[in-house]
């Protein structure tokens, strides 16, 4: 009796241990400082176009206090210059969520549309547009794409654009879980 009565203890003391461990954590990846548990850093291409805080060439000036870390990955993609403007990055997870800073209303002449396609393990996984909205400004933490249901597991993931359309691409942070 006593020996069965300590083995059932154990049992549920490392089944309590292995639930603990097993809790889900939230983890982000930032535009600049990458991965907050790996460290590894998003890679952009092509990498010469990217600006961030500090820019001084850069048409729209954003608030670094409203960005995430208050920084900032920004492009804008021209068909006549390049072929596709993109960032990929890896995470291990089982659901993403991806956050733009999104432009309205610039100015005359100042690119503020938004296009991106979405490849998550090799796979199209949907699709990003924004049109310019008059008087709105800048929109900081603009939810841009997410994904739950994944299997715990390391995953490719790339924002892309192309095509024949001037856009503007402003990446700011991603989280996942």
């Amino acid at each position: 009796m006593f020996i069965q009565s300590n083995f059932r203890f154990i049992f549920l003391f490392h089944t309590f241990l292995w639930s603990v461990a097993a809790v889900a954590e939230n983890r982000t990846i930032d535009d600049r400082n990458g991965d907050s548990h790996t460290s590894e850093k998003p890679r952009y291409s092509p990498d010469n176009v990217w600006d961030g805080k500090g820019c001084t060439e850069c048409t729209i000036s954003l608030d670094e206090s409203r960005a995430h870390d208050g920084d900032w990955s920004a492009a804008t993609y021209r068909p006549s210059e390049m072929s596709s403007l993109n960032i990929s990055f890896p995470f291990e997870g089982t659901s993403l969520y991806v956050y733009f800073i999104l432009a309205n209303d610039q100015g005359v002449g100042i690119t503020e549309y938004t296009a991106v396609n979405f490849t998550l393990d090799g796979r199209h996984d949907g699709n990003f547009t924004h049109l310019p909205q008059t008087g709105k400004g800048l929109q900081y933490n603009a939810s841009v794409y997410s994904v739950t249901g994944l299997p715990q597991a390391r995953h490719d993931f790339l924002i892309d654009t192309s095509g024949p359309t001037i856009a503007w691409l402003n990446f700011d942070y991603a989280i996942y879980t």
